[in-house]
């Protein structure tokens, strides 16, 4: 799908369900910012710790500000931050997709699904070329989330001082 400012310019099976791989954080953005103010500090658990794929180098007991974690998610695709951020805000992944979902149907994102917050392929998580457009706009909308996306390179830190390069 190729648009600006919203209006569709050019596309090809722009409803059909993909699997939306790490394009999924960007939900997982936009309900954190929605959910925690960017100064929370977050305690990183084991199981955030432990992700596999993409990630940030967090390590269990790290405490970072919900800022921080964001720029891991949005620069580096972090799944460690992923994670962190998700039991944060809801206690679990498992609720926290609860809550991406609803998201989706608020914006009515009728081609989308989610079945994890950080993009790992699921037989019930996908999204379309559309949903994603309009999930994108959303991101961007929400300024300090558009200044993350911005930034080619940042340095999260932790609340021990130890920095996090991103690129």
């Amino acid at each position: 799908l190729v648009s600006a400012d919203g209006v569709p310019l050019w596309g090809a099976r722009t409803r059909e369900r993909l699997p939306p791989a790490s394009l999924t954080k960007m939900m997982t953005a936009l309900v954190v910012v929605e959910s925690l103010p960017a100064d929370a500090v977050v305690t990183v658990s084991a199981r955030a710790a432990r992700a596999g794929g993409a990630r940030m180098g967090l390590a269990a007991g790290a405490r970072l500000t919900v800022d921080a974690l964001l720029a891991g998610l949005l620069l580096r695709s972090g799944n460690d931050a992923c994670l962190a951020l998700a039991e944060r805000v809801a206690g679990s992944e498992q609720a926290f997709v609860v809550r991406m979902n609803r998201r989706a149907r608020e914006l009515q994102l009728a081609d989308t699904h989610f079945a994890n917050a950080c993009g790992f392929d699921a037989p019930a998580h996908f999204a379309s070329a559309e949903d994603l457009a309009v999930l994108a706009r959303q991101v961007l909308a929400v300024p300090a989330l558009a200044r993350l996306t911005a930034r080619k390179r940042h340095a999260a830190v932790g609340e021990d001082g130890r920095r996090y390069p991103l690129e």
